[in-house]
């Protein structure tokens, strides 16, 4: 009769990153490790080998389970922390609408953004010239091309609003100007 142990592993430290980056997860395995399964497969690059890289958009609980030769089972947990704010969101202050396929378009880019969930942009007197709901970020097409109900706005500092989604739930107001040149 063979008897064998539990295998031992330890599937590393909790960790925190930066909405839209990615970690190597190191988990220290006993030698008699023979297969590996990591749970869940959320953003991770592989779930049956050692070191998968994880890029998880939310905070994300990942199990490790080590099996070894006779069956025996273990497993360890790790939670990588994902924090998402205001620096991870990019909005130019100066747009060029002239059609050369440079800077003609106003819009919202970031790291590990979910959506955009409102974007409203206002010229000098306070009117609404630009309103978008509920949409991707980093689309250039879906952000503003300098003009209102069809017509060029004139150049100058317009303010905007914004709410921003992340993945992992979290919305970033965000205000601000921006100067339309012509």
């Amino acid at each position: 009769v063979v008897v064998f142990p539990y295998p031992q592993l330890n599937a590393g430290n909790d960790t925190t990153i930066r909405s839209g980056s990615s970690i190597v997860l190191q988990p220290t395995l006993s030698a008699d490790v023979t297969t590996l399964r990591w749970t869940p497969d959320y953003n991770l690059s592989c779930t049956t080998c050692p070191n998968p890289t994880a890029s998880p958009l939310r905070t994300t609980r990942y199990r490790l389970t080590a099996t070894n030769a006779g069956g025996c089972s273990s497993f360890d947990e790790i939670v990588v922390r994902v924090e998402c704010n205001k620096e991870d969101v990019f909005i130019p202050n100066a747009f060029t609408p002239n059609g050369d396929g440079l800077n003609d378009n106003f819009y919202i880019n970031g790291r590990g953004l979910a959506s955009v969930k409102s974007r409203r942009i206002y010229n000098r007197w306070g009117n609404l010239v630009f309103e978008r709901t509920f949409f991707g970020a980093g689309n250039r097409s879906l952000g503003w091309d300098g003009t209102f109900k069809g017509q060029p706005q004139p150049p100058g500092v317009y303010t905007y609003t914004a709410e921003v989604l992340c993945g992992d739930g979290l919305i970033i107001p965000i205000n601000g100007t921006v100067n339309l040149i012509r």
